[in-house]
């Protein structure tokens, strides 16, 4: 919109009668014209900026669902995961167990068979220690009998 300077004649040089009265009033015309073509170009653009404003709202409305719903998701995925997690650790807690359990057993059922293993070998030292004095015994039996017959 152009603006157009109205010239207000000042007070000494103000025409007297009809065409002084008729020149403030078309200048009064003119100006208020102006105010009211002023005043709809500003509820215009009020308008347009309020259609404006209207659409970043649903624009973020649409960004803050798109990010609830991001954040809703990632949420239930956290959970599964952290689900499998714990899933995760008590089975392996409960393998342990029954390894441990098992082990214990092994390791009893280990040191009964070496201490049987023990007992058999002391056995057969005991009797080849026997057997050893026997032969001795034979030894100087034979000798004896062989030198003094």
């Amino acid at each position: 919109m152009a603006e157009e300077e109205v010239k207000v004649p000042k007070k000494k040089e103000l025409p007297v009668g009809k065409k002084g009265v008729m020149a403030k009033r078309a200048a009064m015309d003119k100006a208020t014209r102006d105010i009211d073509a002023g005043a709809r170009a500003i509820q215009g653009k009020a308008k347009k900026f309020s259609g404006e404003m209207a659409g970043y709202g649903r624009k973020m409305g649409g960004m803050v669902k798109k990010l609830q719903s991001d954040m809703e998701d990632a949420a239930k995925k956290l959970e599964a995961g952290v689900a499998d997690l714990q899933s995760g650790i008590q089975a392996q807690t409960k393998e342990n167990d029954e390894a441990v359990a098992k082990m214990g057993g092994s390791v009893k059922k280990l040191q009964g068979n070496m201490k049987a293993k023990a007992r058999e070998i002391d056995s057969g030292a005991k009797a080849l220690q026997g057997e050893m004095r026997n032969l001795q015994n034979e030894v100087k039996s034979f000798v004896r009998d062989f030198y003094f017959g």
